[in-house]
């Protein structure tokens, strides 16, 4: 179904016709342009599912009677629209809504995968992850004594007897990764892993030094530290997700639309409402860069404190942890193994500009100004579209659930190798 409204601008009357895609979701934000003033008009769509009905809470402009608008465009929670274009006059001609685009770029069987994972995802942001998080916490605050009991509702106890830390963070991170399930690159994941869970032992195996590693990172606090700087970062993601979900919706494309960037846009978001959590999660990531260097330089120097010769000034992993976030990033330039975690999908121009609010924001066109050297004016500047802003953002997402694993590996490896906890026996995996 979908639903046409005129909306009038409350600053300078312009009436803008809006399609929107009535969808599956009970309610998703809404963000769109004034295309004479420039200012946002943005709210919330709610649908009564049951009656097929909607309504509006919306700032900035007012519904009215069908008139003769001056400007058109297409609006959905869920998928790509058509961005604001100025309206010719006389009567509107049809064009096939974003369901209909959608499933041609899809095809069927992705649109239903696409919608049956985020509504899948949308519950567990509002059943599950209160439950999840708890867990998390319980973990970080070492309650021991309750931890078990509330993983014990989840997991089967002979798989997951939560009897030492090895197995409580082994618990722990297993709701956690089920929990995002169904949103995760489930290709990437599996090999991401996979390239872990060959390399860590590898590196244990040839190298006596691995276990300096890993007290380095466990007895200077770092891992829980890191531990506690991640589950920020997934709250706030499962906060953004219903902002990004017609970003989700694109790696379920099969065939990228004509045009995709200039002519499609994103009516859930602004750049406003998913600039933090880009910048934010981009300074958890450079916060833990030390890790993923320790591990290559173990790997290709044998010392995990030796580093790349990039910079005179830094030499040791110590000399790289007082350096700026933006100088850190220097030392992950895909010419090493473990810099496949991050490479190349952190930008600190971006970054940058988002810190010291040298942007501008195109609404009308969905296109982001920025500044990389920090200043408006100073230096070139860049141009993205708003999807390329959210795709960015995805891409953060899918490196930090990247860290989650090495950061988890690494401590669950420090329990069983230096602490000399016992693991649950293989065997029960089988049974």
């Amino acid at each position: 179904m979908t639903n046409r409204s005129f909306l009038k601008c409350d600053v300078c009357g312009a009436v803008t016709l809006m399609r929107l895609q009535a969808g599956w979701l009970d309610e998703h934000p809404l963000r769109v342009p004034c295309g004479k003033c420039g200012i946002l008009i943005s709210g919330t769509v709610y649908f009564d599912q049951a009656k097929a009905g909607l309504r509006y809470d919306i700032h900035n402009a007012s519904a009215i009677d069908e008139t003769m608008p001056e400007f058109y465009l297409e609006a959905s929670g869920e998928l790509l629209a058509e961005k604001l274009k100025r309206h010719s006059g006389g009567p509107f001609v049809w064009s096939p809504p974003p369901f209909f685009q959608a499933i041609s770029a899809m095809g069927n069987e992705n649109y239903g995968e696409f919608k049956g994972k985020t509504l899948q995802f949308l519950a567990a942001t509002k059943f599950e992850w209160p439950k999840v998080r708890r867990i998390n916490e319980l973990w970080l605050n070492r309650q021991y004594s309750y931890l078990p009991d509330e993983v014990a509702q989840y997991l089967p106890k002979n798989k997951f007897p939560m009897n030492n830390e090895a197995e409580y963070i082994r618990g722990v991170h297993q709701l956690s990764v089920l929990f995002l399930w169904p949103v995760l690159d489930q290709k990437r994941f599996t090999k991401q892993t996979n390239f872990l869970f060959r390399s860590l032992p590898m590196l244990a195996k040839r190298h006596a030094e691995f276990v300096d590693l890993l007290e380095y990172f466990a007895d200077n606090g770092l891992l829980r530290k890191y531990a506690e700087l991640l589950l920020g970062r997934l709250a706030h993601f499962v906060d953004r997700f219903k902002y990004v979900i017609p970003a989700f919706a694109l790696l379920f494309y099969e065939k990228k639309p004509k045009g995709l960037k200039k002519d499609k846009g994103i009516t859930t978001a602004s750049f406003e409402d998913v600039k933090s959590f880009y910048s934010d999660t981009y300074e958890v990531l450079s916060e833990m860069l030390p890790l993923l260097v320790a591990y290559n330089n173990l790997r290709y120097r044998g010392n995990f404190q030796a580093m790349k010769h990039i910079r005179k000034d830094v030499v040791t992993l110590d000399d790289l942890i007082g350096r700026s976030k933006g100088e850190r990033l220097q030392f992950v330039d895909g010419s090493e193994a473990f810099d496949r975690l991050l490479f190349p999908r952190l930008d600190n121009k971006l970054r940058n500009a988002i810190a010291h609010t040298s942007y501008q924001e195109d609404l009308a066109n969905q296109r982001i100004t920025y500044f990389p050297s920090g200043v408006t004016g100073k230096g070139a500047a860049k141009r993205i579209y708003m999807i390329d802003a959210v795709q960015r953002c995805w891409s953060v997402f899918l490196c930090m659930v990247d860290m989650m694993e090495l950061q988890y590996q690494t401590e669950r490896l420090y329990y069983v190798i230096v602490e000399k906890n016992k693991p649950v026996d293989p065997r029960v995996f089988h049974e």
